[in-house]
């Protein structure tokens, strides 16, 4: 089965998601006794990132495994403040084999790319830590993906509850 990364940013209405401490919990449109979060096209992610700085200009959280029902399915929190390592890739055709939540040191392979000229060159990390984008920037040619990593020290992980209706700060004691 494969599965789709999301992402969510704060919203104070009709919220679909609600983060308490470090669990995140399906919201009936409120959440009380937390912070709401809905959820926005993956691509957007990029909105909320200063490319140039290197920086996260906006609350948003991923969820790595988004429509699994899997009791380990976790997302990432990152803040506004937050430094992050970009590396973009781009060429005539990319694979990029490594995903969110994986770890990745410097100059591990995380994909291939094939240029125009045919030649086949392998995509190496620039940076250590956890993946915690990977978006391909469909509307460009060459085909290019931005791949965002966060040192693992510095990562905040939330997870993922599964169940209906919002939660509270007692119910996760």
């Amino acid at each position: 089965m494969h599965y789709y990364p999301a992402v969510l940013v704060p919203c104070s209405s009709n919220a679909k998601w609600c983060l308490v401490g470090d669990q995140l919990c399906p919201s009936a449109g409120s959440c009380e006794s937390g912070q709401g979060f809905c959820p926005i096209e993956y691509e957007r992610a990029l909105e909320r990132i200063d490319l140039v700085e290197a920086t996260v200009v906006s609350d948003f959280i991923v969820i790595e495994k988004y429509g699994l029902s899997i009791p380990s399915t976790r997302g990432f929190y990152l803040k506004a403040g937050d430094k992050v390592c970009l590396q973009e890739v781009s060429a005539a055709y990319v694979t990029v084999t490594k995903g969110e939540g994986d770890p990745v040191r410097e100059g591990e392979k995380i994909g291939y790319m094939l240029s125009s000229k045919g030649n086949l060159k392998t995509i190496r990390s620039s940076c250590n830590g956890i993946i915690t984008l990977v978006i391909n920037i469909t509307w460009e040619m060459p085909e290019k993906y931005v791949v965002v990593v966060v040192k693992e020290d510095e990562l905040r992980q939330v997870f993922v509850r599964e169940g209906t209706g919002g939660c509270s700060k007692e119910r996760l004691s």
